[in-house]
C-alpha cells in the first residue's frame, strides 16, 4: 500500500504540516528538519561540565551517523537530499523532498519527527 499524508505516522508529523504535504504536487519538495533517534546518548537534565557537553555531542553525532545510509537511501527514491553533512548537536538533519520522500522518512525507525522548516520573518508594520 502506498503511504499517503492521510495514513502518516501522527506522531511523527504534526496535522498541520501533513495537511500542507497533502496540498503539494507529486514533484513539488519541501524543507524539513528530521529529527534522528539519539538512542543511549540522550541528555540528561541539570548543569554539565564543559567535556561531559562535548562528550553528549560526540555520541549523539555517532548514533546519529548509523542511521544517514537508511535516511540517503529513502531520499534518493523520492528525488530528495540531505540539506547538511551531518546532523547537529541535537540529532537534527535539514532535508529537501516531495510530500512522499517525507512521509517515507517518517516509516524509518531512526526518525523521531519530522518538522516543517518554515522561514522565520519580523511582523509587518
Amino acid at each position: 500500500m502506498q503511504r499517503t499524508a492521510k495514513t502518516a505516522p501522527p506522531a511523527k508529523i504534526s496535522r498541520e504540516f501533513t495537511a500542507r504535504l497533502d496540498r503539494l504536487a507529486p514533484d513539488q519538495k519541501v524543507r524539513a528538519i528530521v529529527m534522528l533517534d539519539i538512542g543511549a546518548a540522550k541528555v540528561t537534565g541539570g548543569r554539565r561540565a564543559r567535556g561531559e557537553r562535548a562528550e553528549t555531542v560526540t555520541a549523539i553525532r555517532e548514533t546519529t551517523e548509523a542511521a544517514l545510509p537508511e535516511l540517503d537511501g529513502t531520499l534518493r527514491r523520492f528525488a530528495g537530499r540531505r540539506l547538511a553533512a551531518h546532523a547537529d548537536a541535537l540529532g537534527c538533519m535539514p532535508v529537501e523532498a516531495t510530500a512522499q520522500g517525507i512521509l517515507a522518512l517518517a516509516s524509518l525507525d531512526h526518525v523521531q519527527a519530522i518538522l516543517e522548516n518554515q522561514t522565520i520573518s519580523a511582523p509587518s508594520s
